[in-house]
């Protein structure tokens, strides 16, 4: 394609892009129409808009177009994601299984398409049990919410195996002081281990109280169906004072907090019945920092749902932890009072707003996670504390047993070869959690996004910048809107809202170093004196590049040669 095609292909992009958000989809598929026209070949432009016939709901055309895609480029996986999609939601489930499994041979981390390939062979089992399994219902009939004096207050306990979960139920059912209390226990294995030694090891009473056993699943996907009807059933039988969940070490906290705000068939939820009143996030200080900074999937462990489960280990720490609204730090017995402090301020720098406990034997004061009324389903989804450090005015810099943060912002782009190079020879040293996006020299148009969690690090396009937005789109907006959007995207001078913002969490960061080394990627004032579409031609994109070759095995993920070295 000539240079001058590349320039009216990019404009089109940018427009259709643009009228997505602003929901103008109509107008956005017939730009992307023109730019398919302009370069047949693309298959980024079929699979763009196959994303915009998915949102008008016109599933066979945008099947068409990720076929296209894939035809065009067979290692593009988010195709295989789309066509998977608009497969299932045509009812053809198998069909939409195996286009997945394709995908997932390309890019087996990607979650997404983990998550609803699960999701599918979920339903074809249920259906194959029950062939109404798909109107889910509470049961009940015309049951009336409850009052809030009426629900069931739930505990949900969480954490990755090893944690001392089970030893935490049976010190909760040891001392319960005269509470009902109704218990679900799930394990992974055909039979739940976690179960018989609450039975064993507890004063539970089968006459006054009730234990549930759910087994060979997890309770965050493969049984959340069969977790909303045990719950639903508890609490409908209004002889319990509480409910506490076990969940498997594997379970995502999210999932299952949004169980309880799941609408069936009649409208009616959970939280009509329940009251999700704690979020519990149990901690192995002796084991927590090895786990942390493994490179490890859970299917390498054989710890998963399935051998095909390739969830990082650090993503599901990441999770439980960022999802709590009380952290347990048990087995501080096992290691130094030392470690006990560091292990803390990492844990309050990547959740800001839990409660955390340091105990042995997994032994608490049950008001700190029984009836606590912390969990708020409205927070704890719109407000990740990785949002709130960029939002915050301030940030505190002082280190507490080594641990430290603080935030990068720039107002210039980076060279992508220089921070490519400075990421995979590691030298951004005694990072443990990073995230944010940055701007590229060679990329002016996207915002690309910025994750690193121990020794995962993944890159990639986010979004347009609203910058890139062109003129004349821009003059269509009213001036007084348009300064609103512009203070909103925090619009500076001549490249907008283009910049860098980066949280780093650490354990004996040098800030000052790592300032520098990223500063020494920085474009200088020589280079930015050129035009940015004069950057696009002088500097190459390894990122982009990486993204392109499907490198899957390091899909935006790095880790260092020690025997590289750090120049700056």
């Amino acid at each position: 394609m000539s240079l001058g095609a590349s320039s009216e292909l990019d404009v089109l992009l940018q427009k259709a892009n643009t009228c997505v958000h602003n929901n103008q989809l109509d107008t956005a598929i017939e730009l992307f129409t023109k730019a398919s026209h302009l370069d047949p070949n693309n298959a980024f432009v079929y699979d763009m808009r196959a994303s915009v016939f998915v949102l008008m709901e016109d599933y066979e055309h945008a099947l068409v177009d990720a076929s296209k895609a894939i035809e065009i480029k067979p290692n593009l996986s988010q195709a295989y994601f789309r066509k998977g999609l608009c497969l299932s939601l045509l009812g053809r489930m198998e069909e939409a299984i195996f286009t997945l499994e394709k995908g997932l041979e390309i890019n087996p981390k990607n979650t997404t398409m983990l998550q609803l390939r699960s999701d599918l062979i979920e339903y074809l089992m249920s259906k194959q049990n029950n062939e109404n399994t798909n109107n889910i219902s509470l049961g009940g009939g015309d049951l009336a919410p409850f009052s809030e004096e009426e629900k069931l207050p739930v505990t949900v306990l969480s954490g990755f195996l090893g944690s001392g979960k089970t030893t935490l139920l049976n010190h909760i059912l040891n001392n319960k002081q005269g509470l009902k209390v109704a218990v679900i226990v799930n394990d992974m294995s055909e039979v739940n281990i976690d179960a018989e030694l609450v039975k064993q090891n507890s004063s539970f009473s089968r006459v006054d109280e009730k234990m549930v056993e759910m087994t060979n699943g997890c309770i965050c996907c493969t049984l959340r169906d069969d977790l909303l009807q045990e719950v639903s059933k508890l609490a409908k039988e209004k002889r319990f004072d509480y409910l506490v969940i076990e969940s498997t070490g594997i379970a995502e906290s999210l999932p299952v907090a949004q169980t309880f705000f799941f609408q069936d068939q009649y409208g009616k939820m959970l939280s009509h019945y329940t009251r999700l009143d704690t979020m519990v996030t149990m901690i192995d200080c002796l084991n927590f920092m090895k786990d942390y900074t493994s490179e490890e999937t859970l299917s390498d462990r054989e710890m998963g749902i399935s051998k095909d489960d390739k969830r990082n280990i650090v993503k599901l720490l990441l999770d439980q932890i960022e999802f709590a609204n009380v952290i347990i730090l048990n087995k501080t017995d096992l290691v130094s009072e030392e470690q006990v402090n560091k292990l803390e301020a990492i844990i309050k720098r990547i959740n800001t707003y839990a409660k955390i406990i340091k105990t042995s034997y997994s032994k608490v004061d049950l008001s700190l996670i029984l009836n606590t009324r912390l969990f708020s389903y409205e927070s704890a989804v719109k407000t990740p504390s990785w949002i709130k450090e960029l939002q915050s005015e301030h940030t505190p810099e002082t280190e507490e047993y080594g641990i430290s943060s603080f935030i990068y912002k720039r107002r210039k782009p980076f060279n992508a070869q220089k921070l490519y190079n400075i990421i995979k020879e590691g030298c951004l040293k005694g990072v443990l959690r990073s995230k944010g996006f940055f701007w590229l020299a060679s990329d002016n148009k996207l915002l690309y996004e910025w994750s690193t969690a121990g020794e995962t690090l993944y890159f990639a396009p986010k979004t347009f910048w609203f910058s890139s937005i062109p003129k004349e789109q821009l003059e269509q907006i009213p001036p007084e809107k348009l300064l609103e959007l512009q203070s909103q995207m925090k619009c500076e001078g001549k490249y907008g809202d283009r910049r860098q913002e980066l949280v780093f969490i650490g354990n004996k960061m040098n800030k000052d170093e790592i300032i520098s080394i990223l500063d020494s990627c920085l474009l200088s004032e020589e280079e930015m004196s050129k035009e940015m579409e004069e950057w696009e031609t002088i500097y190459n994109n390894p990122f982009k590049e990486m993204l392109e070759c499907n490198d899957h095995s390091h899909e935006g993920h790095h880790h260092h040669d020690e025997n590289e070295h750090c120049h700056h």
